[in-house]
């Protein structure tokens, strides 16, 4: 999908998202599943969600004014998260919660998710009522995170998060924090 234009989806208090990518898993060394250069805004809940699939490239995406968070991911595998803005995200305080995190990014953020090889760079989320970018790791080895670089968070309560308990990755670099 390249050029599309997607607003004023999701349904309140349910993972209804704008756009759902979920068992997609292409056959083929060149095949991929592709969202390029799309814009999806005013979503009631979650802006793009991803879940078992393998094979993602999301590149040049504006994502903007979710409720739960822009863009989630769990249970995928070899994907590219490339050179996309995402844009205020909305926390609701009195909701049935959908998810465990709120973050303009949140990658494999849960407990239970199951995700790797995952190319996360060049990305910058702007303006959250919670967090900018939520992953969880079990472990801070330098091989999960040499394909995450050049992630910037701006004007967001909380930066950037890993949920895994006890585990605190301070050796993630090239990432940047302005104002949370």
């Amino acid at each position: 999908m390249t050029g599309v234009e997607m607003k004023n989806l999701g349904q309140y208090d349910s993972e209804r998202a704008g756009l759902r990518i979920r068992g997609m898993n292409p056959e083929g060394e060149d095949e991929q599943v592709r969202v390029h250069q799309c814009s999806l805004r005013n979503s009631e809940t979650f802006g793009l969600i991803v879940e078992q699939s393998s094979k993602v490239l999301l590149t040049q995406n504006v994502i903007m004014d979710s409720w739960t968070s822009n863009l989630y991911v769990r249970n995928s595998h070899d994907f590219n998260i490339s050179n996309n803005l995402t844009v205020f995200l909305n926390k609701r305080p009195f909701t049935i919660k959908t998810s465990e995190v709120t973050a303009q990014y949140a990658i494999c953020s849960e407990k239970d998710h199951s995700c790797s090889n995952i190319i996360f760079k060049d990305n910058i989320a702007a303006g959250s009522e919670d967090w900018g970018i939520a992953f969880k790791y079990e472990s801070c080895e330098a091989t999960v995170y040499e394909q995450w670089s050049n992630n910037t968070v701006f004007a967001a309560d909380h930066g950037i998060t890993n949920g895994a308990v006890g585990v605190n990755c301070s050796d993630i670099s090239h990432q940047s924090v302005f104002f949370s």
